[in-house]
């Protein structure tokens, strides 16, 4: 019998088989143990997370945390951070502290993974007074849960029902909340199948935790490709086990951060809607606090509506995070089935019972598209704020304040709210006519017969210290946007008199330093040769008194008398004025000091023309000499200057007259409305067309003026006898046609440039405008040249007062070029004139005022940066002698002259009265129209202003001022006496704060400034 060969299996090889089987089924074992415990995952990650740190140093770190692109970066500033460093660090604040981040941190966000922290759910804005007192907060405290117990158990449930049903599985402390394997092998079958089928189906493999990765920090929060994926898990993997291997607390904070942070698209006149609270508030008008009480109600009659309401609203928004744009967009039938949907799983699940889906089925799903109803203040209680939120918005770049108000910045800034609030309730008070009748606000000089409520008070206090000036209080009563403080141009009238002494005792010290380095006799020839009679005066006075210094010189040029008569005539602002006193008692000759005391306009009118005298031989210019010789040979270069401005000006006023009109419109309201419109068309077309033919004007005509064809048919042969085939002038064409020659002349260039900036135009007719003043240039016209010849010196001399000024905080970038600059006539705004007040604080020192001392930037973050002021850099630009002298003539103000109502309005602690010093002013603006003699035909009120700028002791100075915009302003007659007594009324709202400050200075601050 035959039998099969015996093979037998060599050991070797049976002894592999079992090994690899034993490595499989341990394999098997491990990565089950695995799945179920997450022991190895956790251990790792934990681990890695331990070394993703970050401490906040003194200084700036060399390589500050780029955050990632993502939404949540963006909105709260983080991926900004070195943009918004540089522009701090260029505009005085230094990095006091920051973050600086581990190497595995740095390396980690190198491979675009957020890297781990606590989150915030509540940044935004914050700005605190210099106490640390909030004055604005626009973190959304009141539409977030603070805690996850805060969330209501059915809103829990139903989240993770919908979204991911294990992520809260106690059972399983060390759970990884970002990996869900089902979820990850369906989700990746299924991009398999789509990468071979485009089948459009991918979704499925996101967990709560890896949805705030990705709306939260991937770019424009949305998941593109498998990369964004992998970088999103691990992301929330490092971010669940930052505290440890156990993750059941942070996985708590997951679904409060998902439910704090859920996207909801966005809302007109809200922007993006973040978060089921601001989406209850945005979408249904509901608050968290209102959702929390009704779904604890009991299911029964009206609370069972209530519930059923509030938790349709909350699932609706839990649904819509998906696709916002379509579920909550005007047709809403998509969101209403996907509810449906859902009402009969929840129910099922015993998430809700079935009457309340019932209930909740039946309710209409009513969103809402307009902002809701918000209580807000006043535009007037948010001034200092607004200025505050004003000025972070250019130093960080910002586009505006909605995207301000999102950052996670706190904000140290100088204000005192506590003065700041009590001004404003004062100011509020000056409206009321039995609080003004108590505090003597009625009266001569005062509120007369006009409405108080229609009088805007603004108020503006700041102290000055080493570290700058500080914005202490920024106040008015004015419920509008506008900051009357900060943005105005006011006509504040005889407060200009403080500029004009300023550069007057600023010309005073620039001459003593020139005239004393000649010598005695050289000065006596400056005394009588000088073109100017401040230079005279300097060098006759320097003559008498070779060594004295520049508070002597000083001191006597106060002594200068000037005229304060009223009678004299003043050739300025391109044609002859004259001027009043506000008292006219005053006559004579007045000494500079008193002309100060008393606010004499005419010691002032004649003050500025030697200053315009001192300027234009500064620059070069010997007035006599130029208006004297005709062959001088400045003339020409003068000349040419001022047609170029004037038959500027003409044309720009033309332009004025025609914008928006098209070639048409433009010609017909060339040619008028009246008798001459035949005429005037005739002279324009042929001057534009001299050879044209009787037929071309008629049918020209004919197209622009339809109504009057048969005229024009019986008047066009005689129209062409007369002006046809003649070269017209352009100065011919106006006398024609009673015109401003520009006017025609632009009229002709819109036919052929309708869209033509006045750039353009400008730059075009330059050879136009040459030629319509030839005239000027012939020597015949001896007279018109020497007026415009003075008008031009006294613009270029205006233009060196400007700069003066302008040193010392004139805000505007020019000067009306009239002896009237003096009294007013080029306008202020308060907190720079407040400014000036300030430099004569500082000694003469030009130093920055701050509003913000602090910045403090993403604390508690990987971010956290801290900005500092840095010290100031000041300038000095007056010496301290004339600052010195000018305070003296302000104290003298208060104590003998105009602003004599402010004496004693506030004291020191000890009882004893500071020292006050200020310049008070009024201005009536109007509109003013004269006959061809100088006869007054109309006026019309524009507005009225009162003012007083002041300093307190050494350290405090500011401005008030009362002000009446339009018509009404004719109803009333206060002066600056009102400014004056609404100081008296305001001062115990600031006595606290001075009191405050002085304490802290350790210093009397009640130093007198009048000499004896």
């Amino acid at each position: 019998m035959l039998r099969a060969p015996h093979v037998e299996v060599s050991r070797p090889k049976r002894n592999w088989i079992l090994v690899a089987c034993g490595i499989l089924a341990c394999l098997v074992f491990l990565l089950g143990w695995e799945l179920r415990t997450s022991r190895l995952q956790s251990h790792y990650f934990a681990k890695r997370a331990a070394k993703l740190t970050w401490a906040v140093d003194e200084g700036g770190s060399a390589s500050p945390l780029q955050a990632p692109q993502g939404p949540y970066d963006l909105r709260h500033g983080y991926a900004r951070l070195a943009d918004m460093q540089a522009r701090l660090e260029s505009n005085g604040f230094r990095v006091a502290r920051q973050a600086a981040p581990s190497n595995e941190l740095r390396a980690l966000v190198a491979q675009n993974i957020a890297p781990p922290y606590r989150e915030k759910n509540g940044a935004g804005l914050q700005i605190l007074d210099d106490g640390g007192r909030t004055l604005f907060d626009a973190r959304p405290t009141h539409n977030v849960f603070r805690e996850f117990v805060d969330i209501p158990p059915l809103i829990v449930q139903a989240l993770l029902y919908v979204e991911d049903r294990t992520v809260l599985d106690n059972s399983r402390p060390r759970m990884n909340p970002a990996l869900e394997w089902d979820r990850l092998l369906i989700s990746g079958w299924r991009y398999a199948l789509d990468n071979l089928f485009e089948t459009g189906n991918t979704s499925g493999g996101s967990t709560l935790a890896t949805q705030v990765q990705k709306f939260r920090h991937s770019p424009q929060g949305r998941t593109v490709g498998v990369r964004d994926k992998l970088h999103q898990m691990l992301g929330a993997s490092y971010s669940a086990y930052r505290d440890g291997e156990d993750t059941r607390a942070a996985r708590r904070q997951i679904v409060l951060d998902y439910v704090n942070g859920l996207p909801l698209g966005a809302a007109a006149d809200v922007g993006e809607v973040i978060g089921l609270g601001e989406g209850l508030r945005v979408w249904f008008g509901k608050s968290l606090e209102q959702l929390v009480v009704d779904l604890s109600l009991p299911e029964e009659r009206d609370g069972l509506t209530r519930k059923a309401e509030s938790t349709k609203q909350a699932l609706a928004l839990l649904l819509a995070t998906r696709r916002p744009s379509l579920y909550l967009g005007p047709d809403r039938t998509a969101l209403e089935q996907r509810l449906d949907f859902y009402w009969d799983e929840l129910v099922a699940a015993g998430i809700v019972t079935p009457e309340l889906a019932t209930a909740a089925r039946s309710l209409p799903l009513a969103l809402r598209h307009r902002r809701p109803q918000q209580t807000t203040l006043g535009f007037a209680d948010r001034k200092a704020t607004n200025a505050i939120r004003t000025d972070l918005l250019d130093l960080l770049g910002m586009r505006g304040y909605y995207d301000l108000d999102h950052l996670d910045l706190r904000v140290q800034t100088t204000l005192d709210i506590p003065a700041q609030q009590a001004v404003l309730a004062t100011l509020h008070r000056m409206r009321d006519p039995a609080f003004l009748a108590r505090n003597g606000l009625f009266g001569e000089r005062l509120l007369g017969d006009g409405d108080p409520t229609q009088v805007i008070y603004t108020f503006s206090l700041y102290g000055s210290d080493p570290s700058g000036n500080r914005l202490l209080v920024h106040a008015d009563d004015l419920d509008r946007p506008l900051d009357l403080n900060d943005m105005s141009k006011l006509e504040l009238g005889s407060t200009a008199k403080l500029r004009t002494i300023a550069n007057y005792l600023m010309v005073i010290a620039r001459l003593h330093e020139r005239v004393s380095q000649v010598s005695v006799g050289e000065r006596w020839k400056m005394a009588h040769a000088a073109p100017d009679p401040l230079t005279r005066w300097a060098a006759g006075w320097l003559g008498v008194y070779p060594d004295a210094g520049l508070e002597e010189m000083l001191d006597a040029s106060l002594e200068r008398g000037y005229s304060a008569d009223p009678e004299a005539q003043f050739f300025t602002g391109s044609g002859l004025h004259t001027f009043e006193n506000f008292d006219d008692k005053i006559e004579g000759v007045v000494p500079l000091r008193q002309g100060f005391r008393h606010s004499v306009n005419l010691v002032f009118i004649r003050l500025m023309r030697d200053l315009v005298s001192f300027y234009t031989a500064a620059s070069g210019y010997d007035e006599h000499a130029i208006l004297e010789n005709r062959n001088h040979p400045q003339r020409a270069t003068l000349l040419e200057a001022s047609v170029a401005r004037e038959s500027r000006g003409q044309l720009l006023l033309a332009y004025e007259q025609y914008r928006g009109l098209d070639a048409d419109e433009a010609v017909r309201k060339l040619c008028g409305q009246n008798g001459r419109q035949l005429q005037r068309f005739a002279v324009f077309y042929l001057a534009g067309q001299p050879e044209a033919q009787a037929e071309e004007l008629l049918a020209a005509a004919n197209r622009l003026f339809p109504e009057r064809a048969s005229e024009f048919a019986a008047e066009a042969p005689r129209l062409l006898r007369a002006y046809g085939h003649r070269s017209l002038s352009l100065s011919d064409q106006g006398w024609l046609m009673k015109r401003n020659p520009f006017e025609i002349w632009m009229v002709r260039d819109r036919q052929h440039h309708p869209d033509a900036r006045f750039a353009e135009l400008a730059e075009r007719s330059a050879e136009v405008r040459r030629d319509a003043f030839a005239w000027l240039l012939h020597k015949g016209a001896w007279r018109a040249q020497n007026i415009r010849l003075r008008i031009e010196l006294e613009r270029k001399a205006f233009e060196g007062i400007h700069a003066a000024w302008c040193e010392l905080g004139y805000p505007f970038g020019s000067l009306v070029p009239s002896l009237a600059t003096a009294i007013g006539s080029s306008a202020d705004r308060p907190a720079a004139l407040a400014e000036l007040v300030g430099i004569l604080q500082n000694d003469g020192l030009r130093a920055p005022t701050h509003r913000i001392t602090a910045v403090h930037f993403a604390e508690d973050t990987p971010y956290e940066t801290h900005f500092a002021s840095a010290p100031p850099a000041t300038q000095r630009v007056m010496p301290a002698e004339v600052a010195r002298a000018l305070k003296t003539l302000m104290q003298d103000a208060v104590e003998n002259g105009t602003a004599v109502r402010a004496r004693g309005a506030v004291q020191a602690r000890d009882g004893a009265r500071i020292a006050i010093g200020g310049k008070t002013g009024s201005g009536d603006n109007r509109y003013e129209t004269f006959a061809a003699d100088g006869t007054l035909l109309t006026s019309r009120a524009i507005s009225r202003t009162a003012s007083f700028v002041f300093f307190i002791g050494d350290r405090h100075y500011g401005v008030i001022t009362a002000h009446v915009a339009g018509e009404s302003a004719g109803d009333y007659t206060f002066t600056s006496s009102l400014a004056l007594q609404a100081f008296k009324v305001l001062a115990p709202s600031i006595q606290p704060l001075l009191d405050r400050d002085q304490r802290h200075a350790g210093v009397s601050n009640s130093r007198s400034h009048v000499a004896p």
